[in-house]
């Protein structure tokens, strides 16, 4: 996969660098690997990377790339929109470590069971009343 960088721009007032690219490919690229791409180039964490599109024409193995760079995940968070899947995903995760972990209790070997539960309930002796 060979990278261009078609323009570059630095958006001081969101603190990002506004990237064009353009990458050949036998195939079309995901978002992630566009953003690993890109993190290695411009020496930042993937975390910081947004890609807005990739655009193929058909028949061709060149696709144009639009993302963001921002210097931190906070500024990213606090600036771009997220998706629904995102959403949904941040949500998901506090659920999941919120909870307790629930200890079992297993049975304890070599335990006495007391010994009324283990015999037979008794029975009243009739009364010679109820004979008759």
């Amino acid at each position: 996969m060979e990278l261009k960088i078609t323009n570059e721009n630095a958006n001081s007032l969101f603190e990002r660098k506004e990237i064009t690219a353009t990458v050949i490919s036998p195939a079309t690229p995901s978002k992630d690997e566009i953003k690993k791409i890109l993190s290695e180039k411009f020496a930042s964490a993937p975390e910081t990377v947004r890609v807005l599109e990739i655009q193929g024409c058909f028949g061709s193995s060149e696709f144009s790339i639009k993302a963001n760079i921002y210097k931190s995940k906070e500024m990213l968070g606090e600036i771009e929109r997220r998706s629904k899947k995102e959403k949904e995903s941040d949500a998901k995760i506090p659920e999941v470590l919120e909870e307790p972990a629930k200890e079992v209790e297993s049975p304890k070997e070599n335990s006495e069971v007391p010994a009324e539960k283990t015999e037979a309930p008794k029975e009243e002796p009739k009364s010679e009343e109820a004979k008759e």
